[in-house]
């Protein structure tokens, strides 16, 4: 019954090891340069013009607006502020 259930785990391992090789990084590359800021996710690449888009971050759009109290206020352009000046 041991050499069933190592032969099985080895079996199971085959393919997991055969994918992983042949999978492309999360992260293809590191990229630098001066940035400007185009919402609170969003960055645009001054010299080339490339656009990078945060994963996984949720932040309202530029032209969004919200309410606190009863008073609205601009909340795109407030996380817009809120990224350039950590940038």
């Amino acid at each position: 019954m041991k050499l069933l259930a190592v032969s099985m785990m080895l079996f199971m391992a085959i393919p997991a090891a055969s994918l992983a090789q042949s999978r492309q990084p999360d992260v293809p590359r590191q990229i630098y340069g001066m940035v400007q800021v185009v919402d609170a996710t969003t960055f645009e690449f001054v010299k080339s013009r490339q656009v990078v888009r945060l994963a996984g971050y949720e932040a309202p759009r530029l032209e969004q607006t919200a309410t606190s109290a009863g008073v609205g206020w601009p909340a795109g352009q407030v996380s817009r502020a809120w990224m350039i000046l950590r940038t």
